[in-house]
């Protein structure tokens, strides 16, 4: 069926000025659908996924991500519908995997899981693929030899001529002893190489020599070592392994590895004998030298698996070359000389979701499917109040602000009779003294706006949620309040009054009596059923007691977010911390503390002057009193110069307080979560001001409370019956 459509060249990504090549190409494209007069979308579009080539279709060497990037990159000026369902569609067709395809059309998986199912058979086949071919691998530390071995027998019963198996000169053929060997070759008089195996088996170990040809290590061959093994122990072995070892630190002709360059050593202490020793990160054993062995003043103790002693029952001798000791990888780790790298990252999993997930960083989103209202009580006459006159020199950025807003859809224009007017108030933005901010009054018709009682999360109910976190992210939707759109019946009451005309609210604005109640419900509701996921008006906060179990909540949140059409503010948004601040608190691991930035308000405060910076001062405290024990009977002197009736004075009193406030919170207390599950343990106290209570679990406090006490309070209870 390909084989009759037109010829027309394929679109290639790798040349240069791609995007004014791709506006022409597309151009081209829609000029020969025209022709074939093809109307429908979706034989437009088997025609440009065809024409585009090879480049939706994955490379040999390519891997998943790669190829889901590309595609990205394809889809951008299509304007596709849906990106995601075109994308995973195109990896079905053009993977280069039979048995990811066979799995796609078999299974409904979304493209997130599509993903994950590519990158698992892509790291099964390259697993695969390493174990097949590990035999073909050269190994500079291991000499594979051929050994045929009849099963349940001993080397020597294995000649085909009988009369060889017994060896008729009582010498040994390797080390030139007596054989059978009847005692120890002590290593003083036969020094050799013990090759250890993980069987119990010791063998004489030895080789024949040639003495017309000369080999260097890396030219060994298995027919050398065909014939090696004759001296047997009593105990048999199944291990095929034997390994040869070589140090060599000079570039000579004939050797495998040479080092030219300054090498790490170190001096370590052994048996107290400082030695130095060479760090080989690709080593498996530690070696030393015989001169080194003869210096140590404590000699090694061989102990069986079974940690019982033995004498070594035969050795073999060999020549070797060393230029020093060695020290191993995992003997580096145990000492702390190298760092061990535990994982091996290729990125940030949240970069990885954010750049799938890029729709939701980018322009406004609206909540999908949903129109909140606002409830209105009728009896409350409407009132169309005056206009306010601008100030001219604001005037252009009123104008264009209002602008951006209509473009945005966020207000409209109001066109015909309204019952509500209100007027508007500019103020300058205070971190961007060049922009302004457009207020609508909204007391008078606040009135009129009934309220919705909906509960609104504290942070003592986080703090019981995030019991056991340890991995915190943080995300901002982008202008919250204008993300949810009203009805129709909802925006009259907030028109307001311009010197350009009138305009109206199409989306929820701040100045609503009822709007942060009717905002934390729906989306709350929106976001409900995610695990690790909180929100707290706009702001809401992902965690996880690993990285793992964060990143797939994480994953959850953005998909979520993508299928309400919501958006959010990648600059406010955080990602992966240990540590996070969320309303004035710092949750962490340990627990939760003060933020320093209020705490540093608090000590920078300078003396209270009177009785409303008392109370500006005691409000501040007060919102991180949970962190001061007895705060009720520190503040009570402060609290007196509130009371109705009382002269200021400021004496030693007040003075005393108000330092002793600022020294409690120097002492960044950390309060740990509470877990429902433990035991509890309350102590209460109390003062002749006040009442106290201090909340603990496994010795550690969870949470400080108190209370003042009344006129009344102080003067019909006794300090008997307070305590």
């Amino acid at each position: 069926m390909a084989s009759a459509l037109p010829v027309f060249p394929p679109f290639s990504v790798h040349e240069s000025a791609a995007d004014q090549r791709w506006k022409k190409w597309t151009k081209r494209l829609q000029n020969l659908l025209v022709g074939m007069n093809i109307k429908d979308k979706v034989r437009q579009r088997a025609l440009l996924l065809h024409y585009a080539g090879e480049e939706a279709k994955q490379k040999t060497d390519e891997t998943i991500d790669a190829f889901h990037t590309k595609l990205r990159h394809l889809s951008v000026n299509c304007e596709f519908t849906d990106d995601n369902r075109e994308v995973k569609s195109q990896i079905v067709q053009g993977c280069s995997s039979s048995r990811l395809r066979r799995k796609a059309l078999r299974e409904d998986m979304t493209l997130e899981q599509l993903l994950l199912s590519a990158r698992a058979l892509e790291l099964s086949e390259k697993q695969a693929n390493e174990i097949e071919h590990k035999d073909e691998k050269l190994e500079t530390n291991a000499l594979h030899k051929k050994r045929n071995v009849r099963r349940n027998q001993p080397r020597y019963l294995q000649d085909k001529r009988p009369e060889q198996r017994v060896n008729r000169n009582n010498k040994c053929r390797n080390c030139g002893g007596e054989f059978p060997h009847r005692g120890n070759v002590l290593l003083k008089e036969n020094p050799a190489i013990f090759v250890r195996s993980l069987t119990t088996s010791r063998r004489c170990v030895g080789q024949k020599r040639n003495t017309n040809t000369k080999r260097s290590v890396n030219t060994l061959e298995n027919s050398d070592f065909e014939n090696n093994f004759e001296c047997q122990s009593k105990i048999d072995s199944s291990s095929d392994d034997e390994y040869v070892f070589g140090l060599q630190t000079e570039s000579t002709k004939g050797t495998v590895n040479s080092i030219k360059r300054d090498q790490p050593r170190i001096c370590v202490k052994i048996n107290e004998s400082n030695i130095n020793v060479l760090i080989d990160t690709g080593s498996s054993i530690n070696v030393i030298d015989e001169d080194t062995y003869n210096r140590m003043k404590r000699k090694t103790k061989t102990d069986s698996y079974k940690d019982q002693s033995f004498r070594i029952w035969i050795s073999s001798k060999f020549r070797f070359r060393t230029s020093g000791n060695l020290l191993c990888y995992d003997t580096s780790l145990e000492l702390q000389i190298i760092p061990q790298i535990s994982r091996l990252s290729t990125g940030n999993k949240h970069e990885l979701l954010c750049e799938q997930y890029k729709d939701i960083f980018h322009g406004l989103g609206k909540l999908k499917d949903t129109q909140v209202k606002i409830h209105i009580d009728n009896t409350v006459k409407p009132i169309v109040q005056p206009h306010r006159r601008i100030p001219f020199h604001v005037r252009k950025q009123v104008e264009a602000e209002l602008e951006r807003l209509e473009r945005l859809d966020i207000i409209e224009r109001v066109h015909g009779p309204t019952p509500w007017v209100s007027p508007i108030v500019v103020a300058p933005k205070p971190k961007s003294p060049g922009e302004i901010r457009i207020c609508v009054d909204m007391r008078l018709p606040n009135q009129a706006i009934q309220r919705e009682r909906h509960i609104t999360p504290t942070i003592d109910d986080l703090i019981v949620d995030l019991n056991g976190a340890k991995v915190f992210s943080k995300l901002d939707l982008l202008n919250g309040y204008h993300q949810l759109e009203l009805t129709q019946e909802s925006r009259n009451i907030t028109t307001f009054t311009t010197h350009v005309g009138l305009r109206r609210y199409k989306r929820l604005s701040f100045g609503v009596t009822s709007a942060a109640e009717i905002f934390q419900n729906t989306l709350s509701t929106a976001l409900e059923g995610l695990d690790g996921v909180r929100n707290i008006s706009d702001d809401i906060i992902v965690f996880g007691a690993s990285q793992d179990e964060h990143d797939t909540r994480l994953a959850a949140l953005f998909q979520r977010i993508h299928e309400n059409g919501l958006t959010l503010n990648k600059k406010k948004c955080e990602f992966n911390k240990d540590s996070l601040e969320f309303y004035g608190h710092i949750f962490s691991s340990k627990g939760i503390s003060a933020d320093p930035r209020k705490v540093d308000a608090i000590r920078n405060t300078n003396i209270p002057a009177d009785i409303s910076e008392v109370r500006s001062f005691l409000a501040m405290t007060n919102y991180v009193g949970r962190f001061i024990p007895e705060y009720s009977t520190i503040t009570e002197p402060l609290r007196r110069l509130t009371k109705q009736g009382v002269t200021w004075t400021w004496t030693s009193e007040q003075q005393q307080s108000f330092d002793a406030l600022k020294q409690e919170l120097m002492n960044n207390r950390i309060m740990a979560y509470f877990d429902p599950r433990k035991a509890t343990v309350l102590i209460v106290d109390a003062s002749p001001v006040g009442v106290g209570a201090l909340l603990t679990q496994d010795g550690k406090v969870n949470a400080y409370a108190s209370r003042a006490l009344s006129d009344v309070e102080n003067d019909t209870v006794r300090q008997s019956e307070k305590d």
